[in-house]
Order: C-alpha cells, then structure tokens, then sequence
C-alpha cells in the first residue's frame, strides 16, 4: 500500500511539473514530498477570504493528520515550483524555512537600509499563507507576505533575521505566540479574539520602513495627519504579554502608524526608536504592568481611552518621553473621490495641539483635554510631581491656545482677560507649578525699580547735587586761600580725638577685668580708628597750602598730595553711590512686599514709582504664594 501511495505521489507531482513546464525526476520528487499533498488553484480562488486576481496559488497540505513538513521540503517546493504564492494547511508539526537554502529567499542579507528613503531590501514576490499551522518558524528569509491563521490553541511563529514587506496574523483562541525578532517590516497587522489568553507578541531588535513608492502610487497626496492604512504596525485583541523591544521606525515623512489596541496584562515598550511616526494607544487597557522608557519619539502619541494597571505601582511613563505637544485627538472622515484613487483607504484625521484645528471643535478639544486628565491622574496617585506638572503646564498650553481663538473670535473683553492671564501665568509661574520662577522674577522686578530709584532719589547722599557742591568748594579753597585748613588745626584738639584716645586707655586699665570680646574687638577698632585721624592731621598739616604754593613744592610732595586727594575724592563718591544704591534697593523692597513706605520716606518721582512697584509686589507675591502653596500640598 506504501509503494502504491508513493507511485501516486510521484505521478501527480510529475504532472504538476510537466503543466508548470518543468521536467523534475520522479523518484527525487517522490522522495523529497513523502508525507506532502500539493494541488494547484488557478486566479479564480479565494486565498484566505482574499482574492488573488494575479498569479496561481500552490496548497500544500499533510498527507495524515501526523504529517510534518521539513526544512528541505519547503525549500524543494519554494525553488522547483513556478509560482509565488503558497498556503500551507493544517500542520501539526513545524513548518521551517530557511532562506539560506532557497535561491529564490536569499536576498534576506540586507537588514539595514542604505538611507531613510531606502527600500530595496523589499525585493522579494514570494508570498506564504499559513492556515491551522500549529508552529511556524522563518530564518534568514527575503518574502513579499507572510499571511497567519489559526482557529486552534497553542500555536507558534516565530520570525528571525528575515525582510517581510507585509505581515498579517489572525489567531481566535489561546496560547497563540507571535515572534518576531531582528527582521525588517514595511508593515504589519495582528489580531487576537478576545478568547485568546495566554497569548503574547514580541517584537525585538526590528527594523520598520514605509515603503514610499506604493504609498505615492495609490494616493495623489496625503493631506497632513491623514494616516493610510497601510505601511503601519497594527497590533490588536487580547495578550498575555506584549514586548516591544529594541526596535526602529525609519520614517523621514512621519506617515507611519503603530498602533496598539490592545488587552493584555504586560506592557512593555522600551528602547525604541519611533522617529517621527505615529504612536497610537487608542482604547489600549493594561491589567498588570505598563512599561514605557528608553524611548525616542518626535512624532505624535494618541492616549484616547487608555486605561493603566489597576495597581499604580506597576506603572512606569516619565513625561520626558511623551511630552512636547506631542499627544493627538482622532476624528473619523470619509474618503473623497476627488483627491483619492481607488477604494476606501483612510482611518481619519490624527489631530495634534499644535493644529488650530482642534480649537475650532469643542468635541476634538475635550477630547483631547481628558487624556491630560488621564494622564494627570496617574502622574498624581504615584507622587511623580515633576511628571505631573509638565503635563499640567502642557494641558494649560492648550486651553491658552484655545482661548486665544475664542478671543479672536468673539473680540470680547472678558475673552482678551481670559487669553492674557493665562499667557501671564505661563511665563511667570509655568501655571503655578513652577514658585521657584515666581520668586525669581520678583527678584528681578525689585532690581529693576531699585535702578528706578537710584536715578530718581528719595534721600539725601553725597552724590546729590548739594552734598557734590559743597564737597568740591571745599577742596578747591585749599588751593587758594592763604588761611590754614580749618580741618588741620583742629584735628589734635578735636572732641572725637580724644575720646577715642580716653577710650584705647580705658580698654587697655581694664583689660583683665572686661569680657574678652571687648578687648578683643574694641581694641583693633579704636587704634585703627586712631590710626586714620593721626594720618589726616599729618597730611593737612604738611601740605597746608598758606606754606607753600603747589607749584612751589617738591615733586614728591605733589605727587603724594595729588594721590591723597583723589582716594580722598574717589572714597567721597564711592560712598555716596554705596548709600544710593542701598536706599534704593531698601526703597524697592519696602514698596514691593507692603504696599506702602514704612519708615523710608519716597519723594519725586519716586513716590508714583513706589506705588505702582506696590501693586505689582501685591499681585506677584499673591501668584506667588498660592504656586508654593499649591506645590506643597501636592
């Protein structure tokens, strides 16, 4: 009955191949396909509930419900048979391909693009389907389609170092596994029901690149955040776990789309290379842990509907990463024939905050508010403030933006407030989230009205005008009177003189009966004192003018007399603007935090300088407190 059956084979097989234009032998034929049933279908059938109008279709199926299928036996179909598109059915055992061994599959080598707007790595028209195959594994394999599905448990794919243009796999019960790690997609979709627990994907080490030319092809433009509904990664139903690891977008034009619409109890999705594509977790629900770090993205993050693990501590999302305007709203549209080929291709319109789009309906714009809220809510119940308040900040952003529009709108006064203040609170306390900034900014309006001040003084100093006069005359009448200077003939007799020399005395009688502190410090100041005024009267009496003339003293006299008075001028100016500046930063913050002077009497200009500078003190250190107030309880 064997010998029979393998006679059989061989026979139909040999047909086949002479139909195909093929001469094979026989016996390698019936040595190579023991345990293999293929038939061919012409365009007429419908491959997995797709038509095929193009090309023929090879089925190839187990002979026995224990029939297996071995790496040569695929390799033999794959490179003797004259067709590109295969359906493997009702495997039991693994299906294994290794594009090493086939010709036709080779050109898996190249993994990694020359460049962003490279894709001839896709370059392969094979296309395999797999229908109740219990385990699939690819190696090392260049193919146009691998199409999945499975009404069974507990089957397996596994893809490794492999160039897939499309992948679709569609599983309906558990244990259903998806691997796929080190390979480069252009697109992919994957589904599983609702029944299919213990499920998981992982997606590892991966390369994802649009392919450009199709896309232009099909389309005669794409409007801005339109999303075609091919050249994305779409992952959805239920799992186990899902990874996303190690992977990259490679998408210079931001029109790729990934999306996880997903129920699993593991989420992780870490070191990740997005670029500027579409990230979409519309409706995405996490039942154990939510993983998500390491992560670039520069393109837009949808969060509609997004419910986190019920424990927050098995949460990790740092606003770092999802930050930056970057999170959008949807809205479903409907194709229009005049700017699109061909049927329906388009989910709808991708909506970020910095469209004004979204201001102009309310919908679009709760919508988009409730995923900050969201995303608030986690930030607050896991004590991550510096999460929270850049969320915060951002979502105040996009209320400003909104009512900036209103405004503009309806012109009223109420709505140009509304606009105002809150560009107001964004550039003085980030939305009272940052009282740092508050503070450092009433620093700044305190040293501002103290410059005020000091060029319009409220007290007397020695650079007002009278004090600079009367100094000036003074030092000038040294020159040309013939009378002693009165300063020089009464230093030695002077009141303070000897008071100070009576008290050096009484320091040094008492020295043993006194704290140490006074002899300590009373000491050094009260012979410095003494020190200085010794030195004044010497210099007066020596350079008393009635003497000599200045032109009649000696080279040396004049130069240490012209040096005497200008650290004696410079020292008088110095301190007059020591004194300004001091009374005037006193001024500014007597005004700025009571709304009143106190003590320091403002004059001038300085009086309505000192008002105005009162109120905005009022009104800054009220912003003020409530942002520290506010940051403390939370």
């Amino acid at each position: 009955m064997m010998s029979i059956k393998y006679s059989t084979l061989a026979l139909l097989i040999l047909s086949f191949h002479v139909v195909l234009g093929q001469n094979l032998p026989p016996n390698g034929a019936k040595t190579i396909l023991n345990g293999v049933s293929i038939k061919e279908t012409d365009n007429s059938e419908i491959l997995n509930g797709r038509s095929n109008p193009a090309g023929k279709i090879l089925e190839i199926r187990p002979t026995s419900p224990d029939s297996t299928i071995s790496p040569k036996q695929v390799a033999y179909i794959i490179e003797n048979f004259g067709v590109n598109k295969f359906e493997f059915h009702d495997f039991k055992g693994k299906i294994d391909i290794h594009g090493d061994s086939i010709n036709r599959l080779k050109n898996a080598r190249k993994l990694k693009p020359d460049s962003e707007t490279d894709t001839t790595c896709f370059t392969s028209d094979v296309e395999l389907f797999f229908t109740e195959c219990r385990e699939i594994s690819i190696n090392m394999a260049n193919l146009k389609t691998v199409d999945w599905k499975s009404h069974r448990g507990y089957n397996f794919i596994e893809i490794n170092n492999s160039v897939i243009s499309q992948l679709q796999v569609f599983t309906w019960f558990s244990n259903q596994d998806v691997w796929l790690y080190r390979s480069c997609l252009s697109s992919a979709e994957i589904f599983c029901n609702k029944n299919s627990s213990n499920s998981s994907i992982v997606f590892d080490s991966n390369v994802f690149i649009p392919k450009r030319d199709e896309m232009i092809s099909r389309v005669k433009y794409v409007l801005p955040g339109r999303i075609p509904k091919y050249n994305r990664i779409s992952i959805s139903g239920n799992y186990e776990i899902l990874e996303f690891t190690s992977n990259k977008i490679i998408d210079a034009t931001g029109n790729f789309n990934l999306a996880f619409e997903v129920d699993c109890d593991k989420f992780i999705c870490k070191n990740n290379d997005f670029q500027s594509s579409y990230l979409i977790f519309n409706g995405l629900k996490i039942n154990s842990s939510f993983n998500f770090f390491n992560n670039q993205h520069e393109g837009s993050l949808g969060l509609k509907g997004v419910e986190f693990p019920p424990k927050i501590e098995n949460t990790y999302l740092d606003w770092k990463e999802i930050g930056g305007h970057k999170i959008l709203t949807f809205s479903t549209i409907e194709a229009e024939e005049n700017w699109l080929t061909g049927t329906q291709i388009l989910d709808g319109f991708m909506i970020s905050s910095n469209q004004d789009t979204i201001y102009q309906n309310f919908s679009l714009f709760k919508n988009l508010i409730s995923q900050y809220k969201s995303l608030l809510d986690l930030f607050n119940t896991q004590g991550d403030q510096i999460s929270y308040n850049g969320c915060y900040k951002e979502m105040k952003e996009i209320q400003t933006q909104y009512f900036k529009l209103q405004y503009l709108g309806s012109k009223s006064v109420e709505g140009w407030f509304n606009w105002k203040i809150n560009q107001f609170l964004n550039w003085y306390c980030d939305y009272g989230t940052n009282p740092v900034k508050a503070l450092i900014y009433c620093f700044y309006v305190l040293l501002i009205f103290s410059g005020l001040y000091i060029v319009f003084p409220s007290e007397k100093d020695n650079l007002a005008s009278g004090s600079l006069i009367g100094y000036f005359n003074g030092k000038i009448s040294l020159f040309y009177t013939q009378k002693k200077d009165v300063e020089a003939e009464n230093f030695a007799g002077s009141e303070s003189l000897g008071r100070l020399e009576e008290l050096a005395r009484l320091i040094q009688t008492n020295k043993s009966e006194t704290p140490l502190a006074l002899s300590w410090f009373g000491g050094p100041i009260t012979r410095l004192m003494l020190l200085y005024l010794n030195l004044r009267l010497w210099l007066n009496n020596k350079f008393a003018m009635p003497e000599k003339r200045l032109a009649q003293k000696s080279t040396a006299d004049r130069l240490i007399l012209g040096t005497w008075i200008t650290l004696h001028v410079v020292g008088f100016l110095f301190w007059g603007l020591v004194m300004r500046i001091l009374n005037a930063f006193a001024l500014s913050l007597n005004a700025f935090v009571t709304l009143g002077y106190g003590e320091i009497e403002a004059i001038g200009i300085a009086r309505y300088l000192a008002v105005l500078e009162g109120a905005l003190g009022w009104f800054f250190l009220g912003i003020f407190s409530v942002s520290l107030i506010s940051q403390i309880l939370q």
